[in-house]
């Protein structure tokens, strides 16, 4: 149950993920002071065999999965442009859809898909921008822990790599919320498609076609009209001459105007 409200709701799921990073990176005690953050040697067992070159190298790898990650981002706002472009004409069907449904509801439920797929597109090319403008802070080593010596050097890099792999596990949620973001977009406009395609299906199924290809008025969807004349053996007055008409429900079917004499 969890993940099918993660994948229609992911900004939930990413406001929760990158709040539990955001507590180690800025822990608090008791009182609610603020501590130091955890580093990356804290858990290692003997952290004097790693070598202060080999720290180096970690700190330039998380500079390098910065630059990843925002290569996604930016890949993901062109996704967007492109998407935008099928919304756009997606809202150009909107004003025959009433005209399309004669229920109501089902009205409602393309327009319902069609919001959706908009605001979901609109999230993700905020989560997308967010990442290369809010998220895109970068821990460096200070000068002075390399001018202090070895020994502060190590410890400068011990907590840049630990707050820059945070801060990329939360780069990547949002990069990751912003592709979630951009399939259910996807997903509801195609849905809405669908309603769109079965209205034009529907609406060719009923719509009645035309046999003889004359003028308006002679064109009819159910019937053609024949007048014919039975001969009486005797005259009789205009008055007293009845026309009766028979309508007959398919268009093959000749109606006759049968004239009767009615004797007064």
């Amino acid at each position: 149950m969890n993940k099918i409200v993660y994948h229609i709701f992911p900004f939930y799921r990413n406001w929760k993920a990158n709040s539990a990073i955001k507590t180690q990176m800025f822990p608090k005690n008791e009182q609610g002071e603020d501590v130091e953050p955890v580093g990356v040697l804290k858990d290692v067992e003997d952290p004097s065999n790693i070598s202060t070159k080999k720290l180096e190298e970690l700190y330039d790898r998380t500079l390098k999965t910065k630059g990843k990650i925002e290569d996604k981002a930016k890949t993901n706002v062109m996704g967007v442009t492109i998407a935008v472009s099928l919304i756009v004409g997606a809202i150009g069907l909107l004003p025959s859809i009433n005209t399309k449904f004669e229920n109501a509801w089902m009205s409602f439920c393309a327009i319902f898909f069609l919001t959706v797929s908009i605001i979901y597109m609109l999230l993700s090319g905020l989560f997308a921008l967010y990442v290369m403008m809010d998220e895109n802070e970068i821990y460096h080593v200070a000068l002075s822990s390399i001018a202090k010596g070895e020994k502060e050097l190590r410890c400068g890099y011990d907590k840049c790599i630990a707050q820059n792999q945070r801060k990329n596990m939360i780069r990547n949620n949002y990069v990751f919320t912003s592709y979630i973001c951009i399939r259910n977009s996807l997903v509801c406009l195609f849905i809405f498609f669908l309603f769109i395609i079965y209205s034009n299906f529907a609406l060719q199924k009923y719509t009645p076609t035309y046999e003889n290809s004359g003028s308006p008025s002679e064109k009819h969807a159910s019937m053609h009209i024949f007048a014919g004349f039975v001969p009486t053996a005797s005259a009789a007055p205009p008055e007293s001459l009845a026309v009766v008409l028979v309508f007959l429900p398919h268009p093959e079917s000749s109606a006759f105007a049968v004239v009767r004499q009615t004797v007064p």
